[in-house]
């Protein structure tokens, strides 16, 4: 209803502060706001490249078909699309897990390395190199690339580490990137190292309580627990740890 009577920008803002939905909802709204830019995207393109080569083009070509060997397309600074938009769908589709949206958001990763400098963007620490870092987790997440993704930002990790405000983002991405690619017994280990005395809400990595479920393994959890002398967190591992032990007799 927002894309429809309200348009992208509008929608980009409460899909990134006012979108009280997680789960199911999330991803299905996620992948309609992704959509609708890479339909943009994709149109621009189409009659930048009809206008200039004065030809039709076929209705099939995607967006990596049509950048394909047109560098002139992002000559003087050229580019076809809002760029913030671009980018907070780019940052958006990090947090999906539909393949085929991974895959549409990997296209505008590749828009978006061939713009001119003045359009490149950085944020935080692991994305400084905004469309290829995010390429490389995007890649990872649709299953190509995962030893090398995880090389990849566990480098960043070890350059990294606490900010002023005694965050770890890349340690957070690095968890959140094992945990997604069926690795979560090196999620917890990361999290134990990195994570594990963050005083505030971590952002986008999971619970250690999620991780050990996805392990099938809550023995750090009750470890942690202990040492934190944590009794309600301590209670809760046992009793998941007892649910799991019941579910696979």
């Amino acid at each position: 209803m927002i894309l429809s009577h309200y348009g992208t920008c509008r929608a980009i803002t409460t899909f990134e502060h006012q979108f009280p939905f997680q789960g199911e909802i999330r991803e299905k709204c996620g992948k309609l706001l992704i959509d609708q830019l890479y339909g943009e995207l994709r149109e621009s393109l189409r009659n930048d490249i009809e206008n200039r080569e004065k030809k039709e083009l076929s209705g099939d070509d995607d967006v990596g078909e049509l950048i394909a060997e047109r560098e002139w397309l992002f000559e003087s600074l050229g580019y076809h699309i809002d760029i913030s938009h671009l980018q907070s769908c780019v940052r958006a589709a990090g947090s999906l897990e539909d393949p085929e949206t991974m895959r549409t958001a990997i296209q505008m990763c590749d828009y978006g390395r061939r713009l001119g400098r003045d359009y490149q963007v950085s944020e935080r620490p692991p994305f400084e190199d905004f469309y290829n870092d995010y390429r490389i987790l995007l890649r990872a997440l649709a299953g190509k690339g995962i030893d090398g993704a995880v090389r990849y930002y566990t480098s960043k990790v070890e350059r990294g580490g606490v900010d002023e405000e005694g965050n770890n983002f890349p340690a957070e991405v690095l968890t959140f990137l094992l945990a997604q690619v069926g690795r979560p017994e090196d999620a917890i280990a990361t999290y134990v190292e990195h994570l594990m005395d963050i005083p505030g809400p971590l952002s986008i990595c999971p619970s250690l309580l999620e991780l050990s479920a996805r392990a099938n393994d809550y023995s750090q959890l009750l470890e942690t627990a202990r040492d934190k002398g944590d009794l309600l967190q301590f209670g809760l591992g046992l009793v998941k740890r007892a649910s799991a032990s019941a579910r696979e007799s």
